[in-house]
């Protein structure tokens, strides 16, 4: 049979590459998948506004501070 379910994932807010391993890709809420994105790989950061960036997408400059590489076109 098929049948539609909802699943949710976790994508780069800035590029949208979608987080996936070998062992998560798609859960049953929003909220576990923030918590499987952001505490299974650290190289991903979710923002206090909750936006959420792949590792290609941000940096810490050499003040602390939060870098958003620029969207492209």
């Amino acid at each position: 049979m098929i049948e539609k379910i909802e699943v949710y994932g976790c994508s780069c807010d800035n590029c949208g590459e979608h987080y996936s391993t070998d062992e998560y890709d798609l859960v049953d809420s929003d909220r576990e998948a923030i918590e499987e994105t952001v505490n299974a790989d650290q190289s991903w950061f979710k923002t206090d506004d909750g936006k959420h960036y792949c590792p290609d997408c941000w940096s810490v400059d050499n003040s602390g501070n939060l870098v958003i590489r620029p969207k492209e076109d």
